[in-house]
């Protein structure tokens, strides 16, 4: 709720970004546009990169100088050539090339009321018969042993039960939402998997339930964090008990 009020309600959280979350982006716009040629990432020459092979001051200087195309970004030959690897990837799986074939719309969004606030989202694909396709980018070093715990971690399970809200609003069909997974990284794997519908439940109630806190919050102008001046035990992750217990 801090980071909501720091980013939403003040501004003074800026949107997270890194060259991981660039990255990400760049194999979003490909997904969306399906530009095979990338056109839209602009290559600095060798010369004008830093010694480790990243974008600096001498590359930034030559775009200037150049001019790029509106829209365009600035890349490294590096850069470049792994978004193109990755590209090749998700082209490669057939599950997730067929989720593409058969995309009615993409960057789809939704806009609704609930719980006295003004909602929107917005989904990568919706298919014909109205499920709803995500793509996820990782660093997992293995998507099914591994990927659950970002689901957690970036709490795409309570994504997709806000997705729901939206569809439900918008009197549309609800199914269960379809994650295309690719690494970002070698050997790159792509995996299509879904949320398991127990922990989507879950998360539906978890989510209506901090949509009611931002309304009462927003309503009475209430910002204060009780539990930053408190001391409480940590969360530890069960794991920790059972391999002590098992030491």
């Amino acid at each position: 709720m801090e980071l909501y009020y720091g980013r939403h309600i003040t501004g003074e959280i800026p949107k997270f970004s890194s060259s991981s979350t660039e990255l990400g982006q760049d194999i979003h716009d490909w997904y969306e546009n399906q530009d095979d040629k990338l056109s839209w990432l602009v290559r600095a020459p060798k010369e004008t990169l830093t010694p480790t092979g990243l974008i600096g001051k001498k590359a930034q200087d030559w775009a200037e100088k150049e001019g790029l195309p509106e829209g365009s970004r600035l890349v490294s030959e590096a850069h470049y050539w792994k978004v193109l690897r990755i590209v090749s990837a998700l082209k490669a799986n057939p599950v997730s090339q067929k989720l593409l074939d058969n995309a009615a719309h993409k960057e789809l969004s939704f806009f609704w009321e609930q719980f006295g606030l003004g909602l929107r989202t917005r989904a990568d694909l919706m298919l014909e018969d109205g499920t709803l396709v995500d793509l996820k980018t990782t660093s997992c070093e293995d998507i099914d042993r591994e990927f659950g715990t970002s689901v957690a971690k970036f709490g795409y399970h309570r994504q997709e039960a806000f997705y729901r809200l939206g569809l439900m609003a918008a009197g549309a069909p609800v199914r269960a939402m379809q994650f295309v997974i690719v690494q970002t990284s070698e050997p790159f794997q792509v995996r299509v998997r879904t949320i398991p519908r127990e922990l989507i439940v879950l998360a539906e109630a978890a989510v209506a339930k901090t949509l009611q806190e931002i309304q009462r919050r927003v309503e009475w102008n209430d910002w204060t964090f009780e539990a930053a001046e408190e001391v409480r035990d940590l969360r530890v992750p069960q794991w920790i008990y059972t391999e002590l217990q098992n030491a």
